[in-house]
């Protein structure tokens, strides 16, 4: 076969070196666009994900963190005691109070050891304060009266209601009042809070002795 001549080296050449047209750019860029913007949306979707998952670990540790301490420190009342001037007159169990006065929160009383565990008690408080659960402590006291709990914290917010009731053999679960001399074995303690628009209810039982 003859070689080629100078000009059919030159168009094949040419042909060869030819680069992409308007289209193929256009086409390609969209591409990359297309791939970038579904790459976007999944990580964002990621991203809204996890703060949601650490938002709501978040909660879930307030609830539990907030249950345990009502739990523990009902154990701890009147714990070892002698029982001596502290369970009042018409107190369902030793050591604990409930407070319900016409239009105002329910305010639960406690005494309980203190945590140095050195024999001493303290005053405890749970009442609801401006839509949140306030948990107030007193000092540390080794004789009757103990020292008012006013030192408060916050421990839980958007909470609307606190309420307690009492277990008493024979008669079944009640809120405070006459027990016919019958002392309690068992409270529940019931936390009711907003969120998200929706009212959820938390629950803690708490066998007394």
């Amino acid at each position: 076969m003859p070689p080629l001549g100078t000009g059919a080296r030159s168009k094949a050449r040419s042909a060869a070196q030819r680069g992409f047209t308007l289209i193929e750019v256009l086409i390609a860029i969209t591409l990359m666009a297309l791939v970038t913007l579904l790459a976007y949306r999944g990580l964002s979707r990621v991203a809204d994900t996890r703060a949601w998952l650490e938002k709501d670990a978040a909660d879930n540790a307030v609830i539990i963190r907030t249950l345990g301490q009502l739990e523990r420190d009902l154990t701890l009342s009147n714990d070892g005691h002698n029982g001596e001037n502290v369970a009042q007159q018409g107190q369902l169990a030793s050591g604990v109070e409930v407070d319900q006065q016409p239009g105002k929160p329910l305010q639960l009383g406690i005494v309980r050891s203190a945590p140095a565990d050195d024999g001493s008690w303290q005053q405890v408080i749970w009442r609801l304060n401006n839509g949140a659960l306030w948990r107030y402590t007193g000092q540390p006291g080794a004789q009757y009266p103990l020292p008012p709990a006013q030192a408060g914290a916050e421990v839980m917010a958007n909470v609307v209601q606190l309420s307690v009731r009492f277990w008493v053999p024979g008669k079944g679960w009640i809120v405070a009042g006459p027990t016919d001399g019958r002392a309690a074995t068992g409270i529940e303690v019931a936390l009711e809070r907003m969120r998200n628009g929706m009212r959820e209810r938390y629950t803690r039982v708490v066998v007394l002795r």
